[in-house]
């Protein structure tokens, strides 16, 4: 399979639907706030189930590329492997790992020490801090901007970053993954709501799946 330089009716079709629903998002934010944070943005919403699933998917589709090309060497293995992971802790983190569906109780150093007494780490709060806004919003932006941003202009200009991204497997964003996340950031932040962060997550899952889907480097995982 050589490389795949077009966006296919797939890509597009997704793209699409991300964009108006972040754009009912930010009209919802003017219009109707209210029904913004109580019923599209809510916890246990349709929008944080669909984030969770596309997260999932994510992951499925990193545990079968790690089946079909299990003979690429440990790096592959371990790259591939650890992503997988990655996504599936995010998708069991988005739902609190389906405690509120299935009605599990938290333990009780959930109770103390999580903000809104979930199952789930990146609601930990320790002495004031928060984990969620230390880890998992400074810095998660912090190497989201340098993945989206300066990664793939590196690959594309330097040898030696392509030659380690490629020994690495590393799947990079193709120039359209990089503009529509950052358009969608910036109608995102334009949404006074702290709920915000509900609908940028959910496109950020979007544009992941995306970028594992159809990557720039693609050709290195369809050898």
């Amino acid at each position: 399979m050589t490389q795949q330089s077009t966006i296919s009716l797939f890509e597009k079709i997704a793209v699409i639907i991300m964009a108006l629903i972040t754009l009912i998002g930010v009209y919802l934010a003017w219009i109707a706030p209210v029904y913004l944070e109580q019923e599209m943005l809510k916890e246990d919403g349709w929008i944080e189930n669909l984030t969770a699933l596309v997260l999932f998917a994510s992951a499925i589709l990193l545990f079968a590329r790690l089946w079909r090309g299990r003979s690429n060497g440990w790096k592959f293995m371990v790259v591939t492997g650890l992503g997988g992971l990655a996504f599936l802790f995010v998708a069991g983190e988005e739902v609190s790992w389906g405690q509120r569906m299935f009605g599990i109780e938290s333990s009780e150093f959930f109770e103390k020490n999580n903000a809104q007494a979930e199952t789930n780490l990146h609601n930990l709060e320790f002495g004031g801090v928060k984990i969620n806004k230390l880890i998992f919003g400074q810095l998660l932006t912090v190497m989201i901007i340098f993945y989206i941003i300066i990664w793939p202009l590196s690959y594309r200009f330097s040898t030696w970053v392509k030659k380690v991204t490629t020994q690495l497997f590393v799947p990079l964003p193709r120039l359209y993954h990089s503009i529509a996340y950052l358009l969608i950031m910036g109608a995102v932040m334009a949404i006074s709501s702290s709920k915000r962060w509900e609908l940028l997550e959910f496109d950020s899952a979007i544009i992941f799946f995306l970028i594992l889907f159809n990557p720039l480097n693609r050709e290195i995982f369809t050898k």
